[in-house]
């Protein structure tokens, strides 16, 4: 199937073979070791070329949804911890540009879609999940324009304030933000800082603040004091 990625060049074909490549890995298992010799940094640099440089077949836009379906199916395998080994993170720090591939991302989370959910919904969703992984490291959090970083922020404040008390989600969230604050430029411009803070606080203020909400939220306290709590 990687092969066939590779070196097809029928619309149709590379169209379907994104879409089985994608439920191959949305359960988020990891493959046998060999797989990798295939399915790596190079076919992901693909997949990520497929996005930057559409084809001129593709006016709709599906083949480039269905590869950045398969970029956020492959990323989900990887383990939090693993970012280092993540062949998806390589693939982004190695690319020349990635300005579709982010702008789809938001875009996608924006909406609150995920791709990759067949049946059950994952959590964390496969975007929220793909995000966590590119903060994790300034090197692809510096990927995303400034611009597309505040409205993240925004999206961030507006899932912290709606989502409800003791939703998985809302805890990835918090990890996010407390990425965000250490690989961006969040203490320097503090774009959002009021709508962040406020929803910090409403979380605390919780009948039911779950420990690891109230540690993580802690955490990004300290390493962004501008977020303290006004009382």
């Amino acid at each position: 199937l990687c092969l066939s990625l590779l070196h097809n060049v029928e619309f149709q074909k590379t169209l379907y073979s994104c879409l089985v490549a994608t439920m191959m890995f949305s359960c988020g298992e990891k493959p046998p070791l060999h797989y990798y010799e295939t399915w790596n940094t190079v076919f992901v640099l693909f997949l990520l070329d497929l996005v930057e440089n559409p084809s001129d077949e593709d006016e709709e836009e599906r083949l480039l949804d269905c590869a950045i379906g398969v970029v956020l199916a492959f990323n989900y395998h990887f383990a939090d911890i693993d970012v280092s080994n993540n062949f998806v993170m390589k693939a982004l720090q190695a690319t020349p540009t990635t300005r579709n591939f982010c702008e789809k991302v938001l875009l996608i989370i924006n909406r609150e879609e995920d791709p990759v959910a067949l049946g059950t919904p994952l959590v964390p969703d496969s975007v929220l999940k793909l995000l966590k992984d590119m903060f994790a490291e300034r090197s692809t959090a510096s990927l995303f324009y400034t611009s597309d970083t505040h409205v993240l922020l925004g999206i961030v404040a507006r899932q912290l304030n709606d989502l409800p008390e003791g939703s998985e989600l809302r805890y990835h969230y918090l990890l996010l933000l407390e990425e965000m604050v250490q690989t961006t430029d969040f203490n320097t411009d503090q774009h959002g800082r009021d709508e962040i803070a406020i929803a910090l606080e409403r979380i605390e203020e919780g009948e039911v603040v779950e420990d690891r909400n109230r540690e993580t939220i802690v955490r990004i306290r300290c390493l962004a004091p501008c977020l303290q709590a006004t009382a």
